[in-house]
């Protein structure tokens, strides 16, 4: 499964979790099972927006720019300080 299927869908469990805690008894083994299953939801689905992140492609080619100096960075060699 990708990560951005896995994220969508990990998003939409939450939201469904959700909408069973607004419907749940404020107080209740329902409510505290609900609330675990949302942390357990969520932290996989940060995980899994952390993977798709990590392995995003942001630029296709990254050598396109190897040899060129950075903007503001001189590649000239200066002197060093003298010592007195």
């Amino acid at each position: 499964m990708t990560a951005s299927l896995e994220g969508a869908l990990g998003l939409e469990r939450i939201l469904d979790l959700e909408t069973k805690l607004a419907r749940a008894p404020v107080v209740g083994r329902k409510r505290r099972e609900l609330v675990k299953a949302i942390g357990i939801a969520a932290a996989a689905y940060r995980t899994a927006l952390d993977n798709e992140q990590a392995t995003a492609s942001h630029d296709s080619n990254p050598l396109a720019f190897a040899g060129r100096p950075l903007r503001g960075f001189s590649t000239r060699k200066t002197r060093g300080l003298k010592r007195s």
